[in-house]
């Protein structure tokens, strides 16, 4: 009997040993389970949010083709009507009056 306590009384010593570095551990697992937990989390939201900030991105950039597609048309109309607008003002019979306005401009002058 006294070598049967004995035994395991060395067996319980080592048990003791053993489970102290044991709790450690389970401790480390705990901690980088939290860890691991937290970072997916933040992860999983950084996500989320890039999806909604690519679904803005794609609205912007829609809008920015729209008015830059109006602006061009307005700018195409603006020249077409000022090109149109040139060959009305642009006639032999308005050159020959500014001409004669201007002859008449300088012989005031002299």
């Amino acid at each position: 009997i006294t070598e049967l306590t004995h035994e395991k009384q060395e067996i319980e010593a080592k048990l003791k040993k053993i489970s102290s570095p044991l709790g450690q551990v389970d401790a480390q697992i705990s901690h980088l389970d939290a860890s691991f937990t937290l970072n997916y989390d933040l992860i999983k939201d950084a996500a989320t949010e890039l999806d909604i900030y690519s679904v803005d991105l794609a609205q912007v950039k829609t809008k920015m083709k729209h008015h830059v597609d109006k602006l061009r048309d307005y700018n195409a109309l603006t020249y077409e009507l000022a090109l149109i607008q040139a060959e009305i003002e642009n006639t032999p019979e308005i050159q020959a009056n500014l001409a004669n306005s201007v002859k008449l401009h300088q012989m005031s002058l002299d």
